[in-house]
């Protein structure tokens, strides 16, 4: 055995300062939030500071003065190439998601108050862009819904890319960033080079023109042979059914006959295969085209997605323009696939590029390409009608079938856009977490592990770092980072409590025979002099952390001469008050 006095010991230092957060109540009298770390300051033969799977670590930003959130992550294999200035959807319900989430936790909060909510990017505080397609609160909020656009910045292909979802009732509403459809935050979510986009949710049968135009281009709509009837749930919300006989939307957007590139989607549900002559979803051509365009007329031109064809039924089409060739007139881009589902809702988007001179188009369903086709001449100069939804130039081909989610794009739409527009368009996108709470204080650089060497007697040792650092703290692995989170600034205490293992501790300014000193650090004081021993007793350790600021913090040991060898260990509590 040892001899006391005459052998250095050999001590292990693991500090997995485990910061356990209580909610804030603001109905305490006291007003008072304990943060107890469970996790042991222990000394023994080696020293590694480890953080076990209890230490929490620190989450993103907490948007100020907001109560709730709840973390909404897309997947990254769902994302083909990076994204920008994305519109996402969220539906809330209580099955949201790909994974059928329960997020009506949202509509206990705020009710029918749709303003009351903010979505962030993934630091928890860069605020996006909303419109509010519709907000149905039924009055109970296990039956309520709502479906949202936000336009997301960037969206990754390599990683999960996270946004949250705030609401709180107490919150005056969100008008800068939330806005229903036609506010100007609504028109900010559709700013990457829609020049239309139309939900199709408005009643057919009010005033002139009643569907609405999404973008600050306002190509609102105006309906012919429609009834309320005719307005009924679609893929997102609303949508509408069309007759086949009478019924279509004219819009005031005519960027098709002019942009260069184009991009046309739509959600679709067909009635019937389309005999010929064929049913048009979309069409944009002259006024007096009989919806497949004249051959020997060039001016003619035009540019539809329909179903059926004009002499075979059972095909899904996407059509541009005509061009001379071999002594004919032929279809410039023409891609004719197979299409005879009568059940299901599917996705289409035609993709043009190059139409005023060697157009080149694509023909996707459900996310996928189907078919591509070349051309070498086209000319739209008979063009002198805005889309149409639901009908060609001609009265005879119309829509038989329900339609929603119509856009235009005057950009060629990426297949990885593309793609992912459909998962989030049929709320196969996003996984929703569980509601959160802010914490009032945030814990980050937390090391994972970090090697000391041996602890030596009557010795300082800091808690992540081989030696002392240059005072004030400057070093990148030695210290910890307190980050207020609250509504107001805090004052935050400090203290050490049940002490253990052999020897005892100290409560004095430096350590005798078999004796240990715990201090804790603030970075910025220029003296070590002014670090806090730890005692049993609250003690000031920060005074008047101001809202969404930080402070760095650092333990630090003071050993004596050991003659036992047990390890030490300590609880270590901090005590925020407002």
């Amino acid at each position: 055995m040892p001899k006391t006095g005459s052998i250095l010991r050999k001590l292990l230092i693991i500090i997995p300062i485990v910061l356990a957060l209580v909610l804030i109540s603001l109905f305490l009298p006291a007003r008072q939030v304990t943060i107890k770390g469970i996790g042991r300051l222990s000394l023994e033969t080696s020293v590694t500071l480890s953080v076990g799977s209890e230490v929490a670590y620190a989450s993103p930003g907490w948007l100020s003065g907001w109560a709730k959130r709840v973390k909404l992550t897309i997947d990254q294999t769902d994302i083909d190439a990076d994204l920008t200035d994305f519109p996402v959807l969220i539906y809330l319900s209580a099955s949201s998601g790909r994974n059928g989430d329960d997020v009506t936790f949202v509509f206990n909060e705020v009710g029918s108050n749709s303003k009351k909510i903010a979505v962030t990017t993934n630091d928890g505080t860069t605020q996006c862009y909303v419109e509010i397609e519709r907000w149905n609160y039924t009055g109970t909020p296990s039956t309520s819904t709502a479906w949202l656009w936000v336009k997301v910045p960037s969206i990754s292909a390599s990683v999960d890319t996270d946004l949250y979802l705030y609401y709180d009732n107490s919150q005056p509403d969100n008008t800068t960033y939330v806005g229903d459809v036609g506010s100007t935050p609504g028109q900010s979510v559709w700013s990457n080079g829609f020049a239309g986009v139309w939900h199709l949710m408005e009643n057919p049968t009010g005033t002139p023109p009643q569907m609405k135009d999404s973008t600050s281009n306002a190509h609102h709509g105006t309906t012919t042979g429609m009834v309320s009837g005719d307005q009924m749930a679609g893929q997102i919300n609303g949508s509408l059914n069309f007759d086949g006989t009478d019924a279509y939307v004219q819009t005031t957007s005519g960027e098709s006959r002019t942009a260069s590139n184009i991009t046309w989607s739509v959600w679709f549900k067909a009635d019937s295969p389309a005999a010929p002559p064929c049913d048009h979803i979309l069409w944009e051509g002259p006024a007096t085209q009989n919806g497949w365009g004249e051959p020997g007329n060039p001016a003619t031109h035009e540019m539809h997605l329909t179903i059926g064809r004009m002499s075979t039924s059972n095909r899904l089409v996407f059509f541009y323009g005509y061009e001379f060739a071999s002594g004919n007139w032929v279809p410039a881009v023409e891609i004719d696939i197979a299409f005879s589902d009568t059940t299901n809702w599917h996705y289409a988007v035609a993709v043009l590029t190059g139409a005023d001179s060697s157009p080149s188009g694509t023909l996707y369903l459900d996310g996928s390409s189907v078919g591509t086709d070349t051309g070498t001449e086209t000319d739209r100069s008979g063009w002198n009608t805005n889309l149409r939804i639901g009908r060609c130039g001609l009265a005879q081909r119309y829509l038989d079938g329900i339609g929603d989610e119509v856009r235009v794009s005057t950009t060629a739409r990426s297949a990885a856009w593309i793609r992912a527009n459909y998962e989030s368009e049929r709320d196969h996108l996003l996984d929703f977490g569980s509601e959160e709470v802010p914490t009032l204080l945030d814990i980050s650089n937390l090391p994972t592990s970090k090697a000391f060497g041996v602890v030596a007697a009557n010795s300082n040792y800091w808690s992540t770092a081989t030696n002392p650092p240059t005072w004030p703290l400057d070093d990148g692995e030695c210290y910890f980072t307190v980050t207020n989170n609250s509504s107001g600034s805090v004052n935050i205490l400090i203290k050490a409590t049940n002490f253990g293992g052999g020897v005892g501790w100290t409560l004095a300014s430096s350590p005798g025979v078999n004796i240990v000193t715990l201090k804790a650090g603030k970075s910025g004081d220029l003296l070590e002099s002014n670090m806090v021993i730890l005692t049993t007793s609250d003690q000031s350790f920060i005074t008047g952390l101001a809202q969404s600021t930080s402070k760095k913090w650092e333990i630090k040991l003071e050993t004596g001469t050991f003659t036992d060898g047990v390890p030490k260990s300590s609880t270590i509590t901090l005590t925020a008050t407002f």
